[in-house]
């Protein structure tokens, strides 16, 4: 049992840094293109970290662009 559980914490910590590798690109773009898009807002904090959040002066915008993906508003 207690190999399992060694196993499981390697494959996911394995999985997790190969994820977060090759998404980390593609999720900087995307959030370019949205931020540009003023689709989403960023700030830099204090702690010189960048936050986001969706901007709700676009809300209809990005519900219709969802909508027309064929994805349902949350």
């Amino acid at each position: 049992m207690a190999d399992e559980r060694l196993l499981e914490g390697v494959v996911e910590w394995w999985l997790l840094e190969k994820l977060t590798t090759n998404y980390a690109t593609r999720v900087k773009e995307a959030l370019a293109e949205l931020v540009f898009a003023r689709l989403v807002l960023e700030r830099r904090g204090k702690d010189s970290r960048t936050y986001y959040k969706v901007n709700p002066l676009k809300l209809e915008e990005i519900m219709a662009f969802h909508n027309e993906k064929g994805r349902k508003p949350p």
